[in-house]
């Protein structure tokens, strides 16, 4: 999750009042995320204000700050948390099986069924744009909680190929990570359109994706079997 020192994110705004201990701060921010994470789901981010959120809490405005810095700070908590029950959602879903191509397939479709199964969290994720609030700010995907953790496809790949340099390593990444998120919002954000079985997607999608890396890797490493 991301660090946040939040009896000092209040700064001037939290002056003359008590600082929270540390069961009320966590206590007050899992409920203004909890009210912020189905707004957002419901209104979308931008059109939610600070003020509607504490609303929803029966909180003044002004005590927000002394949770959050800003309501952009919110959100990427809540992406923290959305990627981390992906990530050990997908871990799970490979954690007994042994082949190394099964793995990287079991991952592949543990992905794709978990943004299936989680449209909302999808939408959270992907649909919000992440911006910078200040000039020492850092976007969200490169924080330690963001995207830091895809490594672990970095993993599943050498154990599939351990010939696979790092920059194979990177552009092989990516492509997966596109193929997932492009099957995901198809199906998510335009239900409307006259798909084909999910399940028929999904195999297609996984078969796409090991024809392109045994290509890849006969190009980069002519001689790998």
């Amino acid at each position: 999750m991301p660090d946040l020192n939040l009896n000092e994110a209040a700064d001037s705004r939290g002056r003359g009042r008590p600082a929270l201990t540390a069961q009320e701060l966590e206590d007050g921010r899992q409920h203004i995320l909890a009210v912020a994470r189905s707004l957002f789901q419901k209104d979308g981010y931008d059109a939610v204000t600070i003020r509607k959120i504490m609303e929803h809490t029966s909180r003044s405005p002004m005590m927000f700050y002394r949770y959050f810095p800003n309501k952009r700070a919110v959100i990427r908590y809540i992406w923290a948390d959305i990627l981390t029950a992906f990530f050990e959602h997908c871990k799970k879903s490979i954690a007994v099986i042994q082949s190394p191509e099964l793995r990287l397939e079991a991952f592949l479709r543990a992905a794709i069924h978990f943004w299936l199964e989680r449209p909302d969290d999808f939408r959270i994720l992907y649909l919000n744009q992440d911006r910078l609030e200040s000039d020492e700010d850092s976007y969200f995907a490169n924080e330690p909680e963001g995207y830091e953790q895809s490594e672990i496809i970095d993993e599943l790949l050498l154990d599939w190929n351990p010939e696979m340099a790092n920059q194979d390593l990177e552009l092989a990444r990516q492509y997966i990570i596109i193929k997932m998120l492009g099957i995901s919002f198809s199906l998510i954000v335009l239900p409307e359109l006259p798909w084909k079985p999910a399940s028929t997607l999904i195999d297609e999608s996984v078969k796409s994706v090991f024809l392109w890396l045994q290509s890849f890797v006969s190009t980069a490493h002519p001689n790998h079997p």
